[in-house]
């Protein structure tokens, strides 16, 4: 047995994973949005947490008015 030609099985496949995980990046963040967008009118922790924040305020920070 070699063990400089040992692959650890989790990542024999990771190229192939990466790529599966790629294609659906889309789907996942569009998925994400949606809860979020949910949240804002479902959770009122939510809601609360984040009534007082400005967009304008955070794009004048980062530069990108």
């Amino acid at each position: 047995m070699n063990i400089f030609n040992f692959k650890r099985p989790e990542y024999e496949r990771w190229d192939l994973a990466a790529q599966e995980f790629k294609s659906r990046v889309l789907e996942l963040s569009i998925k994400l949005l949606g809860l979020i967008q949910q949240a804002r009118v479902d959770d009122k922790d939510f809601k609360g947490l984040y009534s007082g924040i400005d967009k304008k305020d955070y794009h004048g920070e980062l530069g990108d008015d």
